[in-house]
């Protein structure tokens, strides 16, 4: 008989178990229940609210600023993550019933030691507030009672575990937090090659004034700029001599980000990253907002602020289609010849008169229109002369209109370096290499209208040291 008596207990518990979850478990739910609700509160007249978990010794409150923002006030005083908080916010103001089971024996449903508790200060009103006992036997859900009420729900598990949070599961791990577009400048320190800086110069116009003076490309400044802004921290490490152990306080790059008026930029926002070891993929972050190290799970920071300076630079050069232009003219050996579009858009030459070269103006065109700078071959050229420039092979003058404003530019070709023809581009000092083809089609084109051979320039190799040298 005795041997028995252990069956016989197990038995009945599966037994009990059984119709526990044939009444509790199974029980359908009706629309009506679908709805419920412990209690209904508005995520947005939460001023404050506190977590806290007794099972896991954690305890956090997080009170609302006056500039709307949430900071956790209490075991210390840290900025809160926003979105994290907005989500704990959802589940708290209203959490959702799962099924009422009614005036119980708290301690039968592990109430009496609960595993955790939250509560909501409103602007008016008495606070709400609700404990979490044990789980169901299949872990679905949670027993609650809210306030002082004596009435059991149940409480879907991923409710209260999405608002079982500690401190740094709450803390803001956003170490860059500015608008990319109110911008006004942003300086690039680089360990190992020089500095960066760019000024904004209009809404969506750049210049790059360190290394050189020149324009610098939009795209990749709002790339670095979106990068910085979107960054998340993945792991807080809040120890005394983090900075030193990461290496911030040496960094590999550092950003300053500033919003102010030129010559009034106003206080920097400094953001430093770090990749100690190469073989791994993550990097360290510290900045000025949050004086503290994370660790993110990429180096897109680092990696994309130390390319070379040249591929931050503008290199599509008129940024028109040929609908835009109104007018071309084109000196080759001497001899101009206007070109213009016709009122159904096909171009022609229109001085001097009776010249066909249809098909190599239209070749022509194309290069001059989508014309890219492919190597920046000097910035400062005291001596035009040794790129061709000073006795030309070819120049292009473009007129146009592109949203709602008047362009004119110039091109001046000279001799092939490496590849590339030299060209100056308006009246400025620079030197750029631009596609041989350009030349090339300037060539045909010229050949075609004068009727005579055409011949490229030389090709010569400068000793500028952005040239590539031969090995």
């Amino acid at each position: 008989m005795k041997k028995l008596l252990p069956t016989i207990v197990i038995f009945s518990a599966l037994i009990a178990l059984g119709a526990y979850v044939l009444f509790f478990e199974s029980k359908p739910i009706s629309p009506s229940d679908s709805a419920d609700r412990l209690y209904h509160i508005k995520p947005a007249d939460i001023v404050k609210f506190s977590l806290e978990s007794p099972d896991k010794g954690t305890s956090v409150v997080i009170e609302k600023q006056p500039d709307g923002k949430w900071w956790i006030s209490s075991p210390g005083r840290y900025e809160a993550d926003q979105d994290a908080i907005n989500a704990v916010l959802i589940q708290l103001s209203s959490p959702e019933v799962e099924r009422r089971i009614g005036a119980n024996d708290t301690a039968e449903f592990g109430l009496d030691h609960p595993s955790f508790r939250a509560t909501a200060e409103m602007r008016k009103g008495k606070p709400r507030s609700f404990i979490a006992g044990k789980k169901n036997p299949s872990e679905t859900a949670y027993f609650v009672i809210a306030d002082s009420s004596k009435e059991v729900c149940m409480v879907p598990s991923a409710i209260v575990d999405g608002m079982r949070k500690s401190t740094g599961d709450l803390r803001s791990r956003q170490p860059a937090q500015f608008e990319p577009s109110k911008v006004t400048r942003m300086i690039i320190r680089r360990s190992d090659t020089e500095t960066l800086e760019f000024i904004r110069t209009g809404k969506e116009s750049w210049l790059m004034a360190k290394p050189g003076n020149g324009e610098a490309d939009r795209f990749a400044i709002d790339g670095l700029l979106n990068t910085l802004s979107n960054l998340r921290g993945t792991d807080i490490i809040d120890e005394p001599g983090a900075s030193a152990r990461y290496r911030l306080d040496n960094p590999a790059i550092q950003y300053e980000i500033y919003t102010g008026k030129a010559g009034e930029w106003g206080k920097a926002l400094t953001v430093s990253f770090s990749r100690p070891s190469s073989r791994r993929e993550d990097s360290y972050v510290t900045s000025s907002r949050l004086p503290f190290v994370m660790r993110i799970a990429g180096s897109a920071p680092i990696t994309d602020a130390s390319k070379p300076a040249d591929d931050y630079r503008e290199r599509s050069l008129l940024a028109a289609n040929k609908e835009d232009l109104r007018e071309a003219t084109i000196t080759w050996k001497g001899k101009e010849f206007v070109c213009r579009p016709g009122f159904t858009g096909k171009w022609s030459v229109m001085r001097p008169s009776g010249i066909t070269a249809t098909e190599e103006l239209n070749d022509m065109l194309f290069e001059i229109i989508y014309v890219r700078v492919e190597r920046f071959i000097s910035d400062q050229s005291k001596d035009l002369s040794r790129y061709g420039l000073t006795t030309p092979v070819a120049s292009i003058s473009v007129t146009g209109k592109k949203d709602g404003k008047r362009f004119r530019h110039s091109y001046t070709l000279g001799s092939r370096n490496s590849g590339f023809t030299c060209m100056r581009w308006d009246d400025g000092t620079s030197v750029y290499g631009v596609r041989e083809e350009l030349l090339v089609k300037v060539a045909r084109f010229g050949e075609a209208a004068t009727g005579s051979p055409a011949k490229t320039a030389p090709l010569i190799q400068t000793k500028d040291s952005r040239s590539p040298k031969k090995k």
